[in-house]
């Protein structure tokens, strides 16, 4: 996972990770970045891969916020993917609150897989919200 967190370039003044399934038609734009954002997208076979670890993990490298990513329920490929995420998402933020990292650093949405728009839209406004919240991570952040 580390290499793709590298894909949100560190100049970017606030770094997303966003875990979503591979049937999101959104994924064709890949990794992408704004002047102030850095996206790392990492696809799974489905939401219901996803596990606390690996928003952990994201945390970890330096992101400034996780963000989940589901197909709208009814829309999964597999059934159960939107409700997992939701799970996870709640599980994962109890474990980040009682270690001390705001709950708002972690997001969980769903979106149509093919609404292009949709996928872009909730990442600037879960960037939004992240930034009204806290500082970005700085290396200096990770020493304290």
């Amino acid at each position: 996972l580390a290499e793709k967190f590298a894909q949100a370039p560190e100049s970017a003044a606030t770094r997303i990770a966003v875990f979503t399934c591979r049937w999101n038609g959104s994924l064709n734009q890949g990794s992408f970045h704004t002047d102030d954002i850095g996206v790392s997208v990492i696809q799974s076979m489905c939401a219901f891969r996803l596990e606390p670890a690996f928003i952990l993990s994201a945390i970890e490298a330096g992101m400034d916020g996780v963000l989940l990513m589901s197909c709208s329920k009814g829309d999964c490929h597999y059934d159960d993917g939107p409700r997992h995420a939701e799970k996870i998402y709640y599980d994962t933020t109890r474990i980040t609150s009682m270690l001390g990292i705001h709950p708002a650093r972690i997001g969980y949405t769903h979106v149509a897989s093919c609404d292009r728009i949709g996928f872009r839209t909730a990442i600037n406004d879960f960037t939004s919200e992240i930034r009204a919240v806290a500082e970005p991570v700085t290396e200096a952040a990770h020493e304290a």
